[in-house]
């Protein structure tokens, strides 16, 4: 064999190698937008789930009462959900803030433009803000969010980042 054939031979392993990384990131980036979907349904479920159980349940008449609904909620969701009770209580005061002042973080998680992690960073950080001010830094993550999205996209779908890449692990 020769080193033309051993060249060539090499480039179509890198070829092959660079095609794998492709489909994989391609495959990647499908689950996280699937999880993001997922995600979305759970919360508008969960949403739904507390205004059913409110209006199932009546206003209480004592803070005992409020307590026990809460606690029953809480311990429905986990359980439906298999997760703690710590994990059902934060997951239960989400949803609302994302269907009532937040309609657009969650266009973007239900559409997979986002990924529940970024979708709770908007929640954790409009929280206490009011709904002007909410809405503006709203706007500015899931700008940036876009934006930073569309430049990791960019920069591993650039042939040169690949010859890079080739090249450090040769």
């Amino acid at each position: 064999m020769g080193t033309n054939a051993v060249v060539v031979e090499a480039e179509e392993a890198v070829d092959a190698a660079v095609a794998a990384f492709i489909a994989a990131l391609d495959v990647l980036a499908g689950v996280g937008r699937s999880e993001a979907k997922l995600a979305a349904v759970k919360a508008l479920a969960v949403a739904v789930l507390a205004g059913a159980a409110k209006a199932l349940n009546g206003p209480a008449s004592s803070p005992y009462e409020v307590t026990a609904q809460d606690r029953s909620l809480v311990a429905e969701v986990g359980c439906a959900l298999a997760i703690g009770d710590r994990a059902a209580g934060s997951l239960l005061a989400e949803p609302h803030a994302l269907t009532t002042s937040l309609s657009r973080t969650l266009a973007a998680l239900q559409s997979g433009t986002i990924s529940w992690a970024h979708a709770r960073t908007v929640l954790d950080q409009t929280v206490s803000l009011d709904r002007a001010g909410a809405a503006a830094l709203e706007a500015e993550k899931l700008g940036s969010a876009k934006v930073q999205a569309d430049l990791v996209l960019q920069h591993l779908y650039v042939p040169e980042y690949f010859d890079a890449s080739s090249n450090r692990l040769v």
